[in-house]
């Protein structure tokens, strides 16, 4: 599954998440889900950086809990 994202401003970037879930992972050793980080130059479409996205996901779906409990 692909989550395209364009974050604006002085960053003015371009990325997306590739989310890859798997039940069968488990078996080999694997978590369940593999998500992989792309960031691209806007202007020309050039990779700027590759990266896991499983520690980003992590931290994103626990804040999301404390933020919302911020407002409530």
């Amino acid at each position: 599954m692909a989550m395209p994202a364009y974050l604006g401003g002085r960053f003015h970037m371009a990325g997306q998440k590739w989310y890859g879930s798997n039940g069968e992972n488990a078996k080999k050793g694997l978590p369940r889900s593999i998500l992989t980080v792309s960031l691209n130059d806007v202007d020309t479409g050039a990779p700027i950086a590759y990266m896991s996205g499983n520690l980003l996901s992590a931290m994103r779906t626990g804040a999301m809990p404390a933020m919302a409990a911020s407002y409530l």
